[in-house]
C-alpha cells in the first residue's frame, strides 16, 4: 500500500462518498437519486466505476486497456469525473435558485465529492510527481 499515489486515494475516497451519498436525500422533502433511475443516478455510477477501475488497477495490478476509441482510460475517467461535477453542481444550482426545490445535504455532499473526484482524476491523468531515487542530487531550475 506504499506504491498507492495520492491521487489514486482521492479517486478511491471521492468515489466511494459519492456512491454512499446518492442513498441521502437530494432535495427537501423528496427521496435519494435512487428512487427513479436518471439523472441525478449517474454521477454515483460514475463515481463507483472510477472507484472500482483504480481498485483494480492499484491493489489488484490489473492491467486496463492502454487505449479506448483512441482516449487513455485516466482520459475517460476525467470525462467521468468532469460530468459527474457538471451534474451535481446543476442539481445545487436548481436547489439554490429555484422556488421549487430546495437542496438539501446529499446535494452538497455529492457535489463536494464529485469535486474531489475531479481533482483525482485530473491529477493521475496528469501523472502526478514521481518520487526521486534518495541517492539522486536536486536538480538545479
Amino acid at each position: 500500500m506504499d506504491d498507492v499515489r495520492p491521487s489514486q486515494w482521492l479517486i478511491l475516497i471521492s468515489g466511494a462518498l459519492l456512491f454512499a451519498f446518492s442513498f441521502m436525500e437530494v432535495f427537501k422533502d423528496s427521496d435519494n437519486a435512487w428512487k427513479d433511475i436518471g439523472t441525478l443516478t449517474m454521477p454515483a455510477i460514475f463515481g463507483l466505476i472510477a472507484a472500482i477501475a483504480t481498485a483494480a488497477t492499484v491493489f489488484g495490478k490489473a492491467k486496463l486497456p492502454d487505449d479506448v476509441l483512441t482516449f487513455s482510460f485516466a482520459q475517460i475517467l476525467v470525462v467521468l469525473a468532469f460530468t459527474s461535477v457538471l451534474i451535481e453542481i446543476g442539481a445545487v444550482g436548481m436547489g439554490l435558485f429555484s422556488d421549487v426545490f430546495d437542496a438539501a445535504a446529499g446535494a452538497w455532499l455529492s457535489a463536494l465529492a464529485a469535486i474531489g473526484l475531479l481533482m483525482g482524476t485530473v491529477m493521475e491523468q496528469e501523472g502526478g510527481p514521481t518520487r526521486a531515487a534518495a541517492s539522486t542530487p536536486p536538480s538545479p531550475f
